[in-house]
């Protein structure tokens, strides 16, 4: 039996133990849970993550186990091995992190790209270190036609992740308003990070935390909040800003709700909404940052991925500040050439690629991740 440590939510390590956990349950593989953390259940996993918690009474201290959390907390754990997951963005961990992995309980370490292996093998932690690759749920996300989650009825575009300087939700909203205000197109921001709400308000009626862009700034009227989303439209141009906690079944919805996607990154520990449009056969403009450009679909055709070629101290004055390395910096001009690539050749987009899905799901799915966990046992 292989012991969990996990936390069950939706955010990015949740999803993450959620969907190993599911997939091991899907592959027959004896599983116990120990959670951290508050949980916060998605009624799509609870049936997984409930199991694998009853299991516990099966839990031995030196059973193979897997660290699914923030890797400076790993001497919560115990197993023999006991792998680790160390996710960062930027090109450097934390130093909490790379002394924890040192000098803690981990005998293996887990990573989710080879380019964070090799960046990882550079701060001479002693223990080996292999790539399992995040996945998707194929099942979900996919290419079947379902109900849009926002109908805008005109082309439309969609970036998804918490607002930070990291996923340049700022760049992404300010272009989009230089270049498409007076033209007939949408813009779907599920951008909504609980922490950047700083005032004495609901974070739902403060917009910065969606984005430090307000449309209204830009001659944008605001249109109101519909319980889903706060609307902003100037002539024949919309904003929409959505509400966070969508249930993982309908977040197909969102993705199906857009022609393209944009995640334009400066660096990732993996960046599940990319891989999760891509197999929904949505094209994206996105960064070929650390944690996208392995999960990229391989071309030297494609253009609208955005080849990232400088770096810059890693520093927002937030949640980075400039002691974890580097992370890329991202060229408005060449952001806004491909964005504008994709409306003037919109017709190109109206489809969902079935090629683009195909690849994703058969190269990434979640299934996959565990077999080469498994692997790793064997």
């Amino acid at each position: 039996m292989i012991n969990i440590y996990g936390t069950i939510n939706a955010l990015g390590y949740g999803i993450h133990a959620n969907n190993m956990i599911k997939a091991f349950s899907d592959a027959n593989v004896d599983i116990n849970l120990t959670t951290i953390g508050q949980i916060q259940s998605d009624s799509y996993f609870e049936e997984y993550w409930k199991k694998a918690q009853e299991n516990r009474i099966n839990y031995e201290m030196n059973s193979p186990s897997l660290f699914i959390f923030h890797d400076e907390l790993s001497n919560q754990a115990n197993g023999s091995p006991l792998f680790v997951f160390s996710i960062f963005e930027t090109t450097q961990p934390k130093s909490e992190s790379i002394a924890m992995l040192k000098n803690g309980p981990a005998s293996h370490i887990l990573v989710t790209t080879q380019k964070h292996k090799e960046l990882l093998e550079l701060q001479n932690i002693g223990k080996p270190i292999y790539v399992v690759n995040e996945g998707v749920d194929d099942t979900i996300y996919n290419t079947i036609p379902v109900d849009k989650y926002i109908d805008t009825s005109k082309f439309t575009y969609l970036t998804v992740g918490k607002k930070e300087e990291r996923k340049k939700t700022n760049l992404i909203i300010k272009s989009f308003i230089d270049l498409m205000s007076d033209k007939e197109v949408a813009l779907i921001a599920h951008t909504f990070n609980p922490f950047a709400n700083k005032e004495n308000v609901h974070p739902f009626k403060n917009l910065m935390s969606w984005s430090d862009i307000n449309p209204i700034d830009y001659g944008f009227e605001y249109k109101g909040w519909d319980g889903k989303a706060h609307r902003f439209t100037k002539n024949k141009c919309d904003i929409i800003l959505t509400a966070p906690g969508l249930p993982t079944t309908l977040m197909s919805t969102l993705y199906h709700s857009a022609n393209v996607g944009i995640q334009i990154s400066r660096g990732e520990g993996w960046d599940l909404p990319l891989m999760e449009m891509m197999a929904c056969g949505l094209p994206c403009i996105a960064t070929d940052c650390l944690g996208h450009s392995e999960y990229l679909k391989p071309s030297t055709e494609d253009p609208l991925i955005i080849s990232l070629d400088k770096k810059e101290i890693a520093d927002d004055g937030i949640w980075f500040k400039g002691n974890v390395g580097e992370w890329s910096v991202v060229n408005e001009d060449c952001f806004k050439q491909k964005l504008l690539y994709t409306w003037e050749n919109r017709e190109k987009y109206e489809e969902k690629s079935e090629d683009l899905a195909d690849y994703t799901a058969e190269t990434f799915a979640w299934s996959k991740a565990v077999d080469q966990f498994n692997k790793l046992l064997a």
